[in-house]
């Protein structure tokens, strides 16, 4: 589902830390929480799969708004291209995170699948055409490869993520999922599109002011001004 209140946030935002720190792509904090500013921004969904009371995956959407998106810190030109000479709406794909050890292997590839499609029919619901992903060199070629993604960056370091190396891909609907023509297909197009929702479970679920005012005042993060430094 797409969290929708204070505590779906937070287990994902606790997932998120934890599994960061746990890959070396940020040092742990004093909330147990990894929260961007982006997050408080009412375009932003977090996807979330529960089991039982358990949240083992999550991941974010930023869809493209006055601040912009986490990548174009690294990726600015790419990005402005597409949104201006190319005038399409944009949307990144963040902070995926699994919980290790909780499920095989191919029971947690299932969930992440699951959970991706959720994100992909609400991106398309809500009019994005384009999703960008700033992923790590190791797992670009799975995106390319199973998810209709294509390179639209070179390698990079991305210091959100502690200088940890980054390449850009995006994925066109346009392109690969189109009602009446796509150009394409990918791998694992008919699992995305397998499960159908009913509409309001794509809505976009902004949080409240007070969640904002909450989970600002846990990272330290001014609400008002977003400050970069503090992603």
């Amino acid at each position: 589902k797409i969290a929708s209140c204070r505590s779906e946030r937070e287990d994902a935002f606790r997932l998120i830390h934890d599994a960061y720190v746990n890959s070396g792509l940020m040092k742990a904090n004093g909330a147990g929480m990894r929260i961007t500013p982006y997050h408080l921004l009412p375009t932003t969904d977090l996807f979330v799969a529960y089991h039982q009371q358990t949240v083992v995956f999550t991941m974010t959407m930023v869809c493209d708004d006055l601040m912009g998106m986490p990548l174009e810190h690294v990726y600015g030109d790419e990005v402005e291209t597409r949104r201006v000479a190319e005038n399409a709406y944009l949307a990144e794909v963040s902070c995926l995170a699994g919980r290790t050890g909780y499920f095989g292997r191919r029971r947690m590839f299932n969930v992440f699948v699951n959970l991706a499609g959720l994100m992909v029919q609400s991106a398309h619901e809500n009019g994005v055409q384009r999703l960008l992903i700033a992923c790590n060199p190791r797992h670009a070629r799975f995106y390319q490869n199973y998810l209709g993604f294509t390179q639209i960056g070179l390698q990079r370091e991305y210091s959100q993520v502690l200088n940890k190396p980054a390449i850009a891909c995006e994925h066109d609907f346009d392109r690969f999922d189109s009602n009446e023509k796509p150009q394409q297909s990918y791998p694992l197009k008919d699992r995305i599109y397998g499960t159908t929702f009913r509409q309001y479970e794509l809505f976009h679920q902004p949080m409240l002011p007070e969640e904002r005012e909450y989970f600002a005042e846990q990272c330290d993060l001014d609400e008002n001004h977003f400050p970069l430094e503090a992603v």
